[in-house]
Formats: C-alpha cells, sequence, structure tokens
C-alpha cells in the first residue's frame, strides 16, 4: 500500500538573458541592463542565466543554451545594430523551445512595431525593465495572467493579430533601492565564451539617463516616453556608488573602474560627496566621459584627488555652427578647448569622440574635422561614421528625407560605410576619414575603397 504522496515544491521559473555581443571587443561583452535585471530577479530569488551569443556562433547554440537551462523566460536586450542577429536567433529559440520569448531594450522600445512585425517574439518591454520584468515572471511563477503587464506589449495568444498594449508604469524614483549589478551572471559565462578577460566586470553607472538633448541621441526619445529628459535623469546616492565601487576594488584591486554614464555628474553637492567619499577609500582609479562645458580648473582638479585618470569628452564635430544646428550640442570650440586644456593641466588624459558620415556632411566639413580633432591635443581619439539610432532626432530626419537604407525585412543592415544615403559627401572622402581616425573593423575596409 503506498502512502500518501509528498507534496512537490513548485521551482521558479528561470530567465535565460541572451546578451548579443563581438569577442573582439570586450566590452561589448558586457551590459549593466541585463546584470542589474538579473540581480532584481535574483534578489526576488529567481534564478537567471546568461547566454552570451556573438555574432559569429551557430544559431544553434542560443537554443542549446535555453533547453540546458530550462529556461521558462528568454530574454533579449537588443540594440538598434544587433537587431538583424537578434531576430534569427528569436526565430530560432521559438522554434525549437516552448520558453516565453521577451525583447527589451533600445530597440523594442523605440520600434515595437517593427519588432513584432518582424519576429516571432511573443512580448516586448518597453522603457525602464526592472520591475516591469520582475511583475512578469512572479505572475508566470504564481500561473498568473500575464497579458496586463504594464511596459509590455503583448502577441495576441491565440494566434490572431491582435496586440495588446498596455501602458508604461512610473519610472523608478529611487535608484537606490536597486540592487548592484549581478556581475557574477557574466563571470559564470565568461568561460565558454572566449572573452578576453578585460576590465568588462569594472564597469559602473552613478545614475540614468543625461540632462541634455543631442540630436543623434536616443537619450532624448527616453525621455519624451517619461515627460521629458530632466524626469528620466537621476542618479544614485554618492554613498551607495562609492561603496559599490569599494566593493570591486577589494575583489579585484588595482583595476580601473568605467563609469558608463553617458555625462558624469560633475556639478552640484553630488560631485563633492562622491569625491571625498573616493578619497576615503583610497582614491581607486576611475575614468569618466564629461561635457566640455562643465570642465571647470576646480572639478578637474577634485577628480584627479578622487583617483580620476581619464576624461573622455565629445566633440562629436569640427565645425562650430555643424555642431550646433545639425547635431544640437550648444558648444562652441572655445569652450571645448577650455576644456581639454584644463584637464590635461590637471594631469588627466583625456580622450575625444566624433563622428563622420553625418547627415548632409560635406567633404569640407569632414576636412574640419580632421583638422579640428588633433589640434585639440587628446591623448586618445575614437571616431564613429554615424549610425541613425530609433528614437533621436537625426533618424527621424533621416527617414524624412529619404536617407535611409530600404532593406527588406530579413536583409541584414548595410555595411559601415553606408549606413545612411549620402547626397554631398563623397566615398572617397569618407574612407579616408576612416583610415585618418582608425575607426576600428573600417579602416581595413576603407583601404579598398
Amino acid at each position: 500500500m503506498q502512502g500518501p504522496r509528498r507534496p512537490t515544491r513548485r521551482r521558479s521559473p528561470a530567465t535565460l538573458f541572451v546578451q548579443l555581443f563581438d569577442r573582439h571587443d570586450a566590452f561589448s561583452y558586457y551590459s549593466p541592463a541585463i546584470a542589474t535585471l538579473a540581480a532584481v530577479l535574483g534578489r526576488a530569488g529567481f534564478r537567471s542565466r546568461l547566454h552570451a551569443a556573438d555574432v559569429r556562433d551557430p544559431d544553434r547554440l542560443v537554443v542549446e543554451a535555453a533547453r540546458r537551462s530550462r529556461a521558462a523566460v528568454v530574454a533579449f536586450s537588443i540594440l538598434s545594430p544587433s537587431w538583424p542577429h537578434a531576430r534569427r536567433l528569436i526565430r530560432a529559440v521559438k522554434e525549437g523551445t516552448r520558453a516565453l520569448v521577451i525583447a527589451g531594450g533600445p530597440h523594442p522600445t523605440f520600434c515595437p512595431e517593427e519588432v513584432l512585425a518582424q519576429s516571432p517574439v511573443d512580448a516586448i518591454c518597453l522603457g525602464e525593465g526592472e520591475t516591469a520584468l520582475l511583475e512578469l515572471v512572479r505572475r508566470l511563477a504564481a500561473g498568473r495572467r500575464l497579458l496586463d503587464v504594464r511596459n509590455f506589449w503583448f502577441r495576441d495568444p491565440d494566434g490572431g493579430r491582435r496586440i495588446v498594449r498596455n501602458p508604461l508604469r512610473p519610472l523608478v524614483a529611487d535608484l537606490d533601492g536597486i540592487p548592484d549589478q549581478d556581475r557574477g551572471l557574466f563571470r559564470r559565462a565568461e568561460r565558454r565564451t572566449g572573452v578576453p578577460r578585460e576590465d568588462w566586470r569594472m564597469i559602473v553607472q552613478a545614475g540614468r539617463g543625461c540632462l541634455f538633448d543631442c540630436s543623434f541621441c536616443a537619450n532624448e526619445g527616453m525621455g519624451a516616453l517619461y515627460g521629458g529628459c530632466r524626469a528620466f535623469h537621476r542618479v544614485r546616492g554618492p554613498a551607495r556608488v562609492v561603496g559599490e565601487i569599494a566593493a570591486l576594488v577589494r575583489r579585484h584591486p588595482g583595476r580601473e573602474i568605467y563609469f558608463s554614464d553617458e555625462v558624469f555628474p560633475l556639478a552640484g553637492g553630488w560631485f563633492a560627496e562622491f569625491a571625498d567619499g573616493m578619497r576615503r577609500i583610497g582614491s581607486p582609479r576611475f575614468s569618466v566621459l564629461a561635457r566640455c562645458e562643465v570642465i571647470t580648473p576646480e572639478r578637474v582638479r577634485r577628480l584627479r584627488e578622487a583617483g580620476c585618470i581619464r576624461v573622455a569628452m565629445g566633440v562629436e564635430h569640427g565645425n562650430e555652427r555643424y555642431r550646433r544646428e545639425m547635431l544640437g550640442k550648444r558648444l562652441g570650440d572655445a569652450v571645448i578647448r577650455r576644456a581639454f586644456a584644463a584637464a590635461k593641466a590637471a594631469g588627466l588624459l583625456t580622450q575625444a569622440f566624433c563622428m563622420v558620415g553625418l547627415p548632409f556632411e560635406t567633404d569640407e566639413l569632414v576636412e574640419e574635422t580632421m583638422r579640428f580633432l588633433p589640434s585639440l591635443g587628446p591623448d586618445a581619439t575614437t571616431c564613429q561614421v554615424f549610425n541613425p539610432l530609433p528614437g533621436s532626432r537625426l533618424h527621424e530626419l533621416c527617414r524624412r528625407r529619404g536617407l535611409l537604407p530600404v532593406l527588406e525585412p530579413d536583409q541584414d543592415r548595410p555595411d559601415m560605410l553606408h549606413l545612411i544615403r549620402h547626397v554631398s559627401l563623397s566615398p572617397a572622402k569618407l574612407a579616408e576619414a576612416c583610415r585618418f581616425f582608425r575607426i576600428p573593423g573600417l579602416e581595413r575596409a576603407a583601404a579598398g575603397s
């Protein structure tokens, strides 16, 4: 005679995050967004795993990872340039597993209809995802209805064409309530990726968003979802940031901290308290991205005392009028020169960012950038070919003026030398600029132009 059956404990659903990366770029391996989402789920008792999908990997690997982890949810975080790669993997997971497949990040946020039309994804998350994903996983674990979870758009579960579009929830007002990034998620997956053991694990965020509204950046689009850039911009408490850095330095002594904020908060009492806190923990080395107009001799001196060794600044273009009117960066040449001079005088290394291949750019305008950037004397220059990001004003301008390339739904993006249609810039000059600035991956391609 059999005794009474023991009650079985229901196992919480596992979430497999998929990070799309290029193993030749160690920093593309790490996603602070995924690490934060995993930390939020982990604090609530839910398991997370990571599959790092290199652009050269066969699609079957992500399916094998989903099966191996017994994932109930497979979550993709998608930047616009990686959408063609993500689209293929979403199809593979839907065909090879029974998992709920969801997508979030900038591209699904700004192109939700495209993502739903071009892939079989079950749902997309718009805007910030921490509380939305946690609610989704909790409901899934409890067997409750999913279709009214805010921030999510759902495909009709009955196979129809209807899309359930839920409203956004309020922003997380207090970022200090969000746990530190789960870097262990990426460390556990590191061995099988072939990623060099670089400093990706030292990436820290002081806050979210940016107070400025440059036309080439999608930050304005994200801010528009929540009432403007100022509403979307939030910073963590300085003590919270310093505490996270102290823990990282104990685990990885001597390594450099990289702040990934679009603009590091250098003004006001926040910075003063941060700088004092960094000195108390020994002024560990770190680098920041800053706006030229907030750089002053006093601020860079305090940065240096706090441990900063490098400041990167967005110059974007060598022509002041083009920079102001087309790029929305109201920044004069004199201000830029003063900022670089002040940083160098304080003993900081400097890095300049710029772009080429912009809308309605001419050969002469590109020449100005090629002259202006070296005149600043930066220790390093990072140049990119302009990529029209959905959510930015320049993407909308390119769309209206017919500058976006026409692609079939299953076609990958154009090559990096032809991300928009150029009406006044010669291919030879664009190729010359790629060689001049030694743009990674394009230097060799441009040599054949």
